[in-house]
């Protein structure tokens, strides 16, 4: 698997003599049964939640029937981050970084997440599938991302000492860009041109060791970081990035989506 490829090139590159260790997880974000079974050590000190696509998806439901951007990308890490939560294994030292991206700043959610107790609406994509554009429901789920660290150092209450931020890394060279067997004849095209414009995984990888590393009063309080790793301060976010109601009314339509699979989709 390309977990178990991960473990053996850090370990070749680095060594195995190193204090700690490596234990790779599957983890399928498109479904809630699988963050279910996740086996999370008892304790996290930083918290990574990073689910992209290379080409965004257009109107494919999960095996749970939710848009799948939007389930892949915020709610099982959300369903994840409330698990470590309850389990303890996330307290007042942890830290937890959401990959966003500049895309959050024209996201948007239907006013019908507003308009009924359950607040179902356009989460699987009944409203924003629809549009023109499929990067609507990337955007969409990347602003969930940016809410999300928000709301939930609102809810740890600033003397708790968990720190969450959000952030664009940017375009990065990756195996997300390689092509399925039906084209797989154009990677060559495509190397060149991701060798040519993207960003490498060590470039990538600052604007997140800035989040993981600095201080919690300048990256650690619900801030969001550009790709250059600078903060951005709040008039330079779009409306919904600032948007406490809507930050903490998906925090509660999130929780109704949980409860609901753990009852068994009643």
């Amino acid at each position: 698997s390309r977990c178990n490829a991960a473990v053996s090139k850090i370990k070749a590159e680095h060594g195995s003599d190193r204090s700690g260790s490596i234990t790779p997880t599957a983890l399928d974000l498109s479904s809630f049964k699988s963050v279910d079974a996740f086996t999370a050590p008892s304790r996290v000190d930083y918290l990574f939640l990073n689910a992209g696509f290379a080409t965004p998806p257009s109107s494919t439901l999960t095996v749970d029937g939710y848009e799948t951007g939007l389930q892949t990308m915020h709610f099982s890490h959300f369903h994840l981050t409330r698990n470590l939560l309850a389990s303890g294994a996330l307290s007042g030292s942890s830290r937890v970084v959401s990959t966003s991206s500049a895309a959050s700043q024209f996201g948007r959610f239907d006013s019908s997440l507003f308009s009924s107790s359950s607040g179902e609406g356009d989460l699987r994509g009944e409203v924003t599938a629809g549009g023109p554009n499929p990067m609507a429901m990337y955007g969409r789920a990347k602003l969930a991302n940016l809410l999300h660290m928000k709301e939930l150092h609102r809810r740890a209450g600033a003397g708790s000492g968990m720190a969450t931020c959000s952030c664009h890394i940017g375009a990065v060279a990756t195996s997300i860009w390689d092509l399925p067997g039906a084209v797989r004849f154009l990677q060559p095209a495509v190397d060149w041109y991701v060798g040519k414009t993207m960003r490498t995984l060590e470039e990538g990888s600052r604007v997140l060791m800035r989040c993981a590393l600095d201080s919690k009063e300048v990256v650690g309080e619900g801030q969001y970081l550009d790709g250059m790793g600078f903060v951005r301060e709040d008039k330079w976010l779009s409306d919904n990035s600032k948007d406490e109601g809507l930050a903490k009314r998906l925090w509660e339509v999130s929780e109704i989506v949980v409860e609901k699979h753990l009852k068994g989709g009643e």
